[in-house]
Parts: structure tokens; sequence; C-alpha cells
């Protein structure tokens, strides 16, 4: 029932955007591009975040999706997020403030009636329209900037994308790579863990034989040759365990496509 309330809802969705120059663009691309920079989103700062908002609400605004709701909230936090960038572009002379902190300028309008009331019984003397500077921590505004594209990205998928291309798409790419991705990994695990071992084995070796020379008692160009020389063996030792895993492996001719692993029950 959930299911097919969420086929409805994600049809619908798709239905009622109209044809843009984003229909155009191949379905895979289009997935492919989305979830790769929703990926990328957590790692951008504040002001490419900014950045990309302002560029993502001019796109939304061109879609015209909902004509009088665009106009009237589009158009408001478009020309809030430009304020808001340029409030931050000018330097203040403190700078924690600066650096820690935003300030955004909000123009709050109340109703005449509330206005009145406050004004009677609190003996404050309040206009219709009021501006206020909020300042809050930036890793607030990231966190709602980064929410505010990821609703805009995700949106923006379901106008242009039917949800069914998205299914098929991951499934189709799941299903072509699954089996070598998986062989690929295991094969690696078996030669890395075998490898570290190996490595942390040397570097124990290693340590436990400066130890028992009494480094201590050493002069320091002593000291730097032995040091020297332990480096340079882990290094020789390294170079040749990776001549030696590459030689087996192209010898006997072993690859992701031709590797089984059992498992083994005792």
């Amino acid at each position: 029932m959930l299911i097919n309330l969420f086929q409805i809802a994600f049809l619908h969705t798709y239905i009622i955007s109209p044809t843009t120059w984003i229909h155009r663009i191949p379905y895979h691309k289009r997935i492919s591009f989305i979830f790769i920079f929703l990926h990328l989103l957590p790692y951008l700062n504040y002001e490419h975040l900014l950045i990309i908002t302002i560029f993502y609400v001019i796109m939304a605004n061109c879609i015209k999706i909902a004509t009088q709701y665009t106009e009237n909230k589009c158009y408001i936090f478009f020309i809030s997020l430009i304020a808001c960038l340029g409030t931050n572009i000018t330097k203040v002379k403190n700078q924690f403030f600066y650096k820690d902190l935003i300030s955004l300028l909000i123009n709050i309008d109340m109703p005449h009636f509330i206005i009145q009331n406050l004004n009677k019984h609190l003996y404050l003397r309040i206009i219709i329209k009021s501006s206020y500077i909020l300042i809050l921590p930036k890793f607030i505004v990231r966190a709602i900037l980064i929410i505010i594209l990821y609703s805009i990205l995700i949106k923006l998928l379901l106008l242009t994308t039917l949800y069914e291309e998205i299914v098929l798409y991951y499934l189709i790419q799941y299903m072509n790579y699954q089996n070598n991705i998986s062989k690929e990994i295991n094969l690696i695990l078996v030669l890395g863990y075998q490898f570290i071992i190996t490595f942390i084995n040397k570097i124990h070796i290693a340590i436990t034989a400066i130890r028992l020379r009494n480094i201590n008692n050493m002069f320091y160009l002593k000291q730097y040759f032995l040091y020297y020389y332990a480096i340079k063996n882990i290094l020789i030792f390294i170079e040749e365990d990776i001549y030696r895993v590459t030689s087996i492996l192209y010898i006997r001719e072993i690859q992701c496509t031709n590797i089984t692993i059992v498992d083994v029950n005792y």
C-alpha cells in the first residue's frame, strides 16, 4: 500500500512538470550528475554552497513551475541570498565575527492588529515593516544551505525523470558490475591483508634490531646511518614483495574474472 502511494506521488510529480531543456538531457546523465553532486555537497565550503544555491534558484525559476509561487517565494529567497552574500563579502574589523559568524538582513512584516496590541500593552513603538540583523554561526547557515540544495536537487530529479528510470538505471549498473566488483574487492583484500601483516612484521624486526643495539649510547652519526639502513631495507622489501606478487599473478594468469574463493567451514 505504501509503495503504491509513493509510486502515485512520484508519477504525479513528473506529470505536472512542463517539458523543459532538462528533459532533453539523457536520463542516465541527469541521474549520475545529480547523485555525484549530492555526494560532494557536504565537502563544499559556505561561499560555494551559497553561489550554487543561487544558481539552482535561478534554474528553478526558469523552469516556470507554479508561476505564482516562483514569483513570490523564489524571488524573495533569491534576493535574500544575494544580500547575504554581499554582507559577508564585506570585511568586518572584528575578525572573529567575519570568520565564524554570518549576518543576515531580515525584513519582517507584522499585521497591523498585532502591532497595535504590542504598542498598547507593552508600551512598545513598533512599525509595520521592521528590519533586523540576525547573526548566526556559519555552520548553521551551511547546514541550512545543504538541506536546501538537497531538496532542490531531489525535486529537480523527480520533476524531470521517471522513478522507474532511476531504479532501472542503478539496477542495470549493479547487475553489470556486481560480480566483477566483488571479485576485485576480494582479491585486493586478500593481497592487502597479506602485505600488511608482512610489512608490520618487517617494521617490528627493524625496531627490535635498533633497540638491541642500544642506540641511546651511540653517536648521532651512527644513529643516522642505522635509521637510514633500516628504512632502506624496508623500502627494498616493499619493492621486492610487489615484484614477487605481480610476477605470481602474471605467471599463473590470475585475474578477477577467473578467481574463485571457496568458503571453508570448520
